[in-house]
């Protein structure tokens, strides 16, 4: 029986997968960047069958652990963030950069208007914990895992909002290519909040 193994995006934590985690009969577990509270690590022993679900930067993340991996899916995901001379669909540096540049002073505020962009009308950010969400604003700075998504030889799906105002559609496009992409149409870059049934039943399908 496939593992789902979840992974949360930047500014979000593992509640992020509870609705689609209840949707689902398979087992599944979650990894917690620590964001809000006491980080939950990947545990140092998987099934064979484990296959890595990772929204936004946690799909990023995730494929660094590839060797883990029966199979990816990328929600709301990307190998690369920003924008480079091969890859110019990406978001400009200069904006992740001036995110760091504040995030010191008010990290709360850029935490916030980040999270209303991905489409979360009133985020709760109280609890956040500094540290770990600056190092995530660097890891999207310079994230790259294009070659190591090049040599997976397991299934790799992608899964995409056609509204999402973080990683539009020509970065999905450009960063996956030739993989194909299913499209929620209308979906943002919080598929599992804004579409639970949706990306359940795309999981399901997998199996």
């Amino acid at each position: 029986m496939t593992t789902f193994v979840f992974l949360h995006g930047w500014g979000c934590d593992a509640r992020l997968w509870d609705g689609v985690r209840a949707r689902l009969d398979e087992p599944s577990l979650c990894v917690d960047a620590g964001f809000y509270a006491a980080p939950q690590p990947l545990p140092n022993s998987l099934p064979d069958d484990a296959v890595l679900v990772g929204h936004s930067l946690g799909f990023a993340r995730g494929v660094l652990l590839s060797r883990h991996w029966a199979g990816m899916v990328s929600v709301n995901g990307f190998p690369r963030f920003t924008r480079c001379d091969d890859f110019p669909a990406g978001v400009a540096p200069r904006l992740l950069q001036r995110m760091i540049d504040r995030f010191s002073d008010d990290p709360q505020g850029v935490t916030t208007d980040f999270l209303r962009r991905c489409g979360l009308p009133e985020p709760d950010v109280r609890d956040l914990r500094p540290a770990p969400l600056l190092q995530g604003l660097q890891d999207l700075l310079d994230v790259d895992v294009r070659t190591h998504l090049a040599d997976f030889s397991g299934p790799v799906t992608v899964l995409a909002g056609t509204a999402d105002a973080i990683v539009p559609p020509p970065m999905t496009e450009a960063g996956f290519a030739p993989h194909p992409i299913t499209w929620r149409n209308g979906g943002d870059h919080l598929l599992p909040l804004s579409a639970p049934d949706w990306l359940a039943d795309r999981l399901k399908a997998l199996l």
